[in-house]
């Protein structure tokens, strides 16, 4: 009398739609396909980086603002609402890390794409003031990648700027990523 090995529950499919009728079962649960746990491992490693990558921006934000208000910058408005919307983006993404609910991933994402609008509107407007009045959006920001490789630009605002891409589209792939999880 041989015996096949048996299979660990939650990685035996004992489901059939179309026999029984029944929803399929959530995954990580008896009757699912994927062991319980594996599918979110390389989520959740990205959300932490995504995380880390978030705060180092802010911080760096941090940092550009303190300086912005101490030398009585103009524009204060567009300064506030970008730092409160990245406020709430982050509060956001922490809520979508400690509950792991997809909805708060793309919240999140919603937040810093409007908060990068006001910060790319601060970038140009700086880039404008080195010479670039004249031009139009494309090549305004052109010229703004020129002056942060080009050194006119202060290394932090230039990491803030390019940074900014980095935090946001690892946010962009974490929440594609974990809604099709």
């Amino acid at each position: 009398m041989s015996t096949k090995p048996s299979l660990p529950r939650t990685a035996v499919v004992d489901f059939c739609p179309a026999q029984s009728g029944k929803a399929p079962p959530i995954s990580g649960t008896a009757g699912s396909v994927r062991p319980a746990g594996r599918e979110r491992s390389y989520g959740r490693s990205m959300s932490y980086f995504v995380l880390v990558a978030w705060l180092v921006q802010v911080a760096v934000g941090v940092f550009l603002m303190t300086g912005w208000f101490r030398h009585g910058r103009a524009h204060p408005r567009v300064v506030i609402t970008h730092v409160v919307l990245s406020a709430i983006g982050l509060g956001t993404w922490v809520t979508y890390v400690l509950t792991d609910q997809v909805l708060y991933a793309w919240a999140a994402l919603v937040m810093i794409t409007i908060g990068n609008a006001f910060g790319d509107n601060m970038l140009l407007r700086r880039t404008r003031r080195l010479g670039g009045s004249h031009l139009s959006m494309v090549n305004t920001y052109k010229l703004a990648l020129r002056s942060i490789f080009n050194g006119r630009l202060p290394f932090r605002v230039g990491f803030h700027a390019l940074f900014a891409g980095v935090v946001y589209f690892s946010t962009l792939a974490v929440c594609i990523a974990a809604t099709v999880a």
